[in-house]
């Protein structure tokens, strides 16, 4: 729909195969991203209930053991390339993947984490992390957090009115500049400016 291109990395096989038959226009990798600055691999479990999640050796369940490799890696296989989206969910793993990103050799605009399978502290520290390296947190939607990086003094895109209309659902944030100082607060009240209004909403939807 919006003509995105950019990289999917799926480890799971059956997964990795379904992705590969819709012929999307992205590059794919059937790998897991890497917990450490270095390629490892890991046991997946496959059992129902626990799927997707890494195991232990001594894990009885159905596992496929993957390979792993670094998110900066795979960034540089191709040309380290702006990233206006990174959408991360490693079911529990976010934390240690974000870790091993040089961060002063990435331009990251925007990124979703799930976070629901973390614990507390863990997201605290996650948290902690992106807001160091300079994100603003415009807070929790569903299962993830939501960051937006902008330059010092920096403000939030503005929509033209051509992509405005292209829009088949109408969206709760306005079609203005914030400031980067008051981005989270905007967003707080009007939601995230790319997420639509949830259909439980009672305003109206238009497909």
């Amino acid at each position: 729909m919006h003509s995105w291109s950019g990289l999917l990395v799926e480890p799971v096989p059956s997964h990795y195969a379904k992705i590969a038959a819709t012929g999307r226009k992205a590059w794919t990798s059937p790998t897991c991203l890497a917990t450490n600055s270095t390629p490892h691999t890991a046991r997946i479990s496959l059992a129902r209930g626990t799927e997707n999640r890494v195991v232990g050796p001594e894990s009885s369940d159905q596992a496929v053991v993957v390979q792993c490799l670094p998110l900066y890696s795979l960034l540089l296989a191709l040309g380290n390339p702006t990233v206006d989206f990174l959408s991360l969910d490693t079911e529990g793993g976010e934390l240690e993947v974000l870790e091993t990103l040089p961060w002063d050799k990435v331009d990251i605009r925007a990124i979703s984490v799930e976070t629901q399978h973390q614990a507390p502290h863990t997201r605290d520290r996650l948290l902690a992390l992106l807001l160091a390296v300079g994100f603003t947190h415009l807070g929790s939607l569903a299962r993830d957090d939501v960051f937006v990086r902008l330059e010092a003094g920096g403000i939030s895109p503005l929509q033209t009115l051509r992509e405005v209309m292209a829009r088949r659902r109408p969206r709760l944030c306005h079609y203005l500049r914030v400031p980067r100082a008051q981005l989270a607060r905007h967003c707080a009240t009007h939601w995230p400016r790319d997420f639509y209004r949830d259909q439980t909403y009672s305003q109206p939807q238009y497909e």
